[in-house]
């Protein structure tokens, strides 16, 4: 077996940057803007975690997003912090369910309730092209997919976006306010 050596820096090491600093728009493509499954494996969470649990996860790794699997890593849903707010858990408390009980899968977006854009159709396409398809669906985040192959690829998330463009997003959140609408329906 090798050995190691350990070094410590000096004054002259600095961290290391991209050679050529590339200059982002809302030209810019939108394929630049997301993180492919294929090389970076998604943030992944257990259905069947204690929201509390991951709650607290969530906000020590400054994770605002993850996708929820079941015990053999298939896709349910995803879950943000937003989910997990204090109002959503006590609207699952109101429900009769006690704090240690409430879990993942009690309170994320389903996958059959998410958007998603085809790979193919972000070939061409601009990111202020997605900026503009998410603000007019009211949607903070869009699932990247493969429709052939029956694989999500990535993400593109309207904070992400905003802030790597340095430029706020405004968007109507319709899917909270249905969210909150399709609870009451449900009792």
């Amino acid at each position: 077996m090798k050995k190691l050596n350990f070094y410590n820096p000096t004054d002259l090491d600095d961290l290391a940057w991209p050679e050529e600093q590339v200059q982002i728009s809302t030209d810019t493509p939108a394929l630049a803007f997301f993180a492919d499954f294929r090389e970076v494996p998604p943030l992944v969470i257990e259905v069947t975690t204690p929201a509390l649990a991951a709650k607290e996860m969530m906000r020590r790794s400054h994770v605002r997003l993850k996708f929820v699997v079941d015990s053999d890593n298939h896709f349910l849903g995803v879950i943000s912090s937003e989910d997990l707010d204090d109002q959503a858990l006590v609207r699952k408390r109101s429900e009769g369910f006690k704090s240690s009980d409430i879990e993942v899968g009690d309170l994320m977006t389903p996958k059959k309730s998410l958007k998603a854009f085809d790979i193919n159709q972000l070939q061409d396409a601009t990111i202020g092209e997605v900026i503009d398809a998410l603000t007019q669906e009211g949607q903070h985040y869009a699932l990247v997919l493969d429709r052939q192959s029956n694989q999500i690829l990535g993400i593109l998330s309207a904070q992400d976006i905003s802030r790597k463009l340095h430029r706020a997003i405004n968007i109507k959140d319709r899917t909270r306010f249905y969210k909150v609408f399709a609870a009451a329906d449900r009792r």
